[in-house]
């Protein structure tokens, strides 16, 4: 029985992957990084261990994995002090106020625990999820299943009975692999990303609604 929805955060519920990109594009030109813009959007929705390290076999650069991670939220930190902070995906609140109550609702990110509390508490999303879920807390981060494990976990639903909204590849591939229904979200700011491997696509939240979802949830059962 459908229980749980499962949302991804960056993209789906701020509008930050844009943000992303203009902060990571400058990191990469202080490494000496030379890296198309398919390739950079193909890293995105990776836990930021994953990037990194990606990042770091592939350019062979000098810095640990650990050195590049805490750099980064330096200059990501950085950042978000000089400039307005990321602003909700337009829709999602009227969408999550409508399945409020009737879903199980849960944040599962790559990003880390900080961050995700510092959207839930700018946006005053505490009383809509029932938990948050950080790839920091698991052992492999998206494209593998974990993080969307452990949200299942954290609400008592099987992961078979969840369904997630995803806007990169890479998190589409996790909620796949972790045997649940995924809709693919459509953001612009999130880069020409492959949703193709989604059980369904949509372009805004004005698409979705608790029916759509139980439909989605029976089809594919």
């Amino acid at each position: 029985m459908f229980q749980a929805l499962l949302f991804d955060m960056d993209g789906v519920i701020i509008n930050s992957q844009p943000t992303y990109y203009e902060v990571e594009k400058q990191m990469f030109k202080d490494l000496g990084v030379v890296i198309s813009e398919e390739e950079h959007h193909a890293l995105w929705g990776m836990s930021s261990y994953g990037f990194w390290e990606h990042v770091r076999n592939i350019f062979g650069l000098s810095q640990t994995v650990d050195e590049l991670r805490e750099w980064s939220r330096e200059q990501y930190q950085k950042y978000f002090d000089e400039h307005e902070f990321p602003q909700l995906v337009p829709g999602f609140l009227d969408f999550v106020s409508q399945v409020h109550g009737k879903l199980e609702l849960a944040i599962a990110s790559s990003a880390s625990p900080h961050t995700i509390q510092k959207v839930v508490d700018t946006f005053g999303l505490k009383k809509y999820f029932h938990s948050t879920t950080s790839a920091h807390e698991v052992s492999f981060g998206k494209p593998h299943p974990d993080v969307f494990l452990r949200a299942a976990e954290k609400v008592g639903v099987k992961p078979k009975d969840c369904v997630v909204i995803e806007d990169t590849a890479n998190g589409v591939l996790a909620a796949k692999t972790g045997d649940m229904a995924c809709i693919g979200f459509q953001n612009p700011g999130s880069g020409r990303q492959d949703l193709s491997k989604a059980d369904r696509v949509v372009r805004g939240y004005g698409e979705l609604s608790v029916s759509f979802l139980q439909n989605l949830y029976e089809q594919i059962v």
